[in-house]
């Protein structure tokens, strides 16, 4: 035998073919992309210099134009130390001699803000930092963004999540593909897309859109060298005379738990339980676990009906009385076991300890992923959906899987955000559970509020004046998905019309305001609103029962079914968590006095398909229209100016008749739900509803049960 020489034991570089095959693994171009590109968050230290090395490799073989940068870099300065902005700019240039294209962001802290009294300095700089190279890469065009992580920091990530209490799927890691975190809100960089990156054209005819559009894309973020030690990424760098930088702030231990927990690992001789192998170890039986979990959920959603209604925000569930969990069994038992008649071998009571606590997981992810679409969190967590899954399947409560289900169960309650309510349960006629998900009613204060601006021509089309959010309650947890833990676990739509459509004698000077970014609105909507006024701003607010009557009254013709269709689409609790755009009505008084000859009064052309309100219709309209504009416009002179409704975006309604629907004629609006992971069918029917009178609180329910039941429309749940 013979002693390894150094030579033998040092790390070798990464070659360019183990990174190229690394991120193909993770990293598929979209389809309808011009050009994909890729940035790179590049530091200075050896891990990201190594990143950028391996990127400017490769670059040639991935690269079809000869004039475009595949790789962007950026650098990111927090501005923490004096020097720091220095330092960002000879890392620029480092990356220029590779062949990088580098950009410097620089975070800017509010004034008077001393960052060396801050407690959560490392979170508000994290949360900067993203936010920043979200931005950099959806004004780039830039679809993925390339971080250094490597197999050390996993290890080390893994270690604080154990010294954390984490006993669940947090003990995953970093996930090598993901969305890019601490972004939410930012249209273009957060589970949505910015219209250039395509061929779409944002100043488009929006008849070629439906009433509600579903977002899609979003930046995400790759970790390709999650595979490889950081040994073997100093390797690569100096094999080819890279140079960087060395942090001091990352070797002072008392600075962050990283840094201690870097310190351990280089200073001790650990337990082999807990060495940088057995957690790497851990992480990949935690990561199979959840993925074949997450496959028993994308089944199981396959079984039940799903229908996710854009308008309203609310989704219909309908299950089998013995959907969840399964009963049957693979292992053969004795017959005794089996159900009566049936021949069936099931569930045998040795095991339904074991396997209920496994199903308790199953389910709490199932219904994580329905109550998602709903949410106006970033993220449900796991933990706060214990409630759910004992209301949902009360059998997995049960000590024995034979007994039945007694006592009474809540028909309807609150968890992470939304409202459950139970709308149907089985009988010996109808064998299913229909429950209905929308988002939890609005508390006292919380009322989410959107402020449009008034409107500056801009013939330029550069002018982007934000639209600014002066209430926002998203319900945001502070961790996200990969942190989570169960406290219970053991050891492209039809093209429809659409009201507000772009006429074809828009002017080239497009305003401003249709130019201005979407806005998320309660963290299910994203709005873009065009302001035609000059003077006066818009609001954004949810429905009020206030709002019921004044609305009704300046509708008619389809606008008026379209609204109707509120009482059947969009149950009690659910109209008044629906966004309404408001206007202050003093827009409205100068209206009062015009064309108040009860002749299609206000009617705007193509919106009421040329009908005309004629003799005590018309009268009564223009009564009511005329009263409430002029009770706001009264209210205005006296110093109190109460706002008027004059559209809900997401049910394509906008005001047609009276002084509202003169004053804002020209109001239009874009209006997108949320990314969809496609689990459930999701619809978007806002014409041709009818005024049926049938009961307010009729649940989307299939045409059996409409016949049955002799309900209003519906057909949310069948498939």
């Amino acid at each position: 035998m013979f002693a390894p020489t150094s030579r033998l034991l040092a790390a070798l570089p990464i070659s360019v073919a183990e990174f190229r095959e690394s991120l193909a693994s993770i990293w598929l171009p979209r389809v309808r992309v011009r050009s994909p590109r890729l940035g790179l968050a590049v530091s200075g230290g050896v891990d990201s210099m190594a990143l950028a090395t391996l990127c400017a490799d490769l670059s040639g073989e991935v690269s079809d134009d000869d004039d475009a940068d595949v790789f962007t870099a950026f650098i990111v300065d927090h501005q923490l130390r004096s020097g720091s902005s220095e330092e960002a700019w000879e890392v620029r240039e480092k990356l220029y001699k590779l062949g990088i294209a580098a950009e410097v962001l620089q975070v800017q802290w509010p004034e008077g803000t001393n960052t060396k009294s801050l407690t959560n300095l490392e979170t508000l700089a994290r949360r900067f930092r993203f936010r920043l190279l979200g931005q950099a890469c959806r004004d780039h065009g830039i679809e993925s963004l390339l971080l250094a992580h490597h197999s050390d920091d996993q290890a080390e990530t893994v270690m604080m999540r154990l010294i954390d209490g984490h006993r669940g799927m947090g003990l995953r890691g970093m996930r090598a593909a993901g969305d890019i975190p601490e972004c939410f809100g930012m249209h273009g960089v957060h589970q949505s897309h910015a219209e250039w990156l395509t061929n779409d054209d944002p100043r488009s005819p929006a008849e070629t859109q439906n009433a509600v559009g579903i977002e899609f894309w979003g930046v995400q973020v790759l970790r390709p060298l999650l595979p490889f030690s950081k040994d073997r990424l100093t390797a690569t760098c100096e094999a080819v005379g890279t140079p960087w930088v060395e942090d001091e702030t990352n070797k002072d231990p008392t600075l962050t738990m990283r840094n201690a927990v870097r310190h351990v690992y280089q200073n001790h001789r650990l337990p082999a339980a807990i060495s940088k192998p057995a957690l790497l170890q851990l992480a990949q039986r935690t990561a199979k676990k959840i993925q074949a979990r997450e496959e028993e959920v994308d089944s199981l959603l396959k079984k039940l009906d799903a229908v996710l209604d854009l308008r309203s925000g609310e989704l219909a569930v309908r299950f089998a009385r013995n959907f969840f969990p399964p009963t049957i069994l693979k292992t053969p038992r004795a017959p005794e076991y089996g159900w009566p008649g049936t021949g069936k071998r099931v569930l045998y009571p040795e095991s339904w300890s074991m396997d209920k606590e496994e199903n308790k997981v199953v389910a709490t992810m199932l219904i994580r992923r329905l109550a998602n679409l709903v949410s106006p969190r970033e993220t449900v967590d796991l933990s706060s959906l214990e409630t759910a899954v004992r209301y949902f399947f009360p059998r997995l409560y049960l000590a024995n899987p034979f007994d039945y289900v007694t006592g009474s169960v809540p028909s309807s309650f609150t968890a992470a955000g939304v409202l459950f309510e139970r709308v149907q349960t089985p009988d010996a006629n109808f064998p299913y559970y229909t429950w209905m998900l929308s988002r939890q009613p609005y508390t006292r204060g919380e009322e989410p509020t959107v402020v449009i601006p008034p409107n500056t021509p801009s013939p330029s089309l550069t002018s982007l004046p934000p639209t600014t959010t002066t209430t926002t309650t998203t319900g945001r947890d502070d961790h996200d998905n990969d942190d989570d833990d169960i406290p219970f676990l053991p050891g492209e739509e039809e093209e429809a019309d659409n009201p507000n459509e772009v006429d074809d004698a828009t002017p080239t000077s497009v305003p401003s305001s249709f130019e201005a970014p979407f806005t998320l609105y309660d963290g299910r909507w994203w709005l873009r609103v065009h302001n035609p006024s000059p003077a006066h701003a818009l609001t954004v607010r949810p429905f009020r029962h206030a709002d019921l009557k004044p609305l009704r009254a300046a509708l008619a013709g389809p606008m008026r079914a379209r609204f109707e269709a509120l009482r059947v689409d969009a149950r009690s609790k659910a109209r008044f968590v629906l966004p309404v755009i408001v206007a202050p009505a003093s827009s409205i008084s100068p209206f009062l006095t015009e064309h108040n000859d009860n002749d299609g009064i206000g009617i705007e052309e193509g919106e009421g398909e040329g009908e005309r309100l004629e003799g005590d219709e018309a009268t009564a309209a223009a009564a009511a229209t005329t009263s409430s504009s002029a009770g706001g416009a009264s209210n205005a002179v006296n110093g109190n100016d109460e706002d008027v409704v004059i559209a809900v975006p997401t049910f394509g309604v906008k005001v047609n008749v009276g002084a509202a629907a003169r004053a804002w004629r020209e109001l239009r609006w874009e209006v997108r739900y949320k990314k969809l992971d496609g689990t459930v069918q999701a619809r978007d029917e806002w014409e041709g509803s009818g005024g049926e009178e049938e009961d307010e609180d009729v649940p989307f329910v299939d045409d059996e049960q409409q016949q049955q039941h002799g309900t209003g429309r519906g057909g949310a749940i069948g498939r």
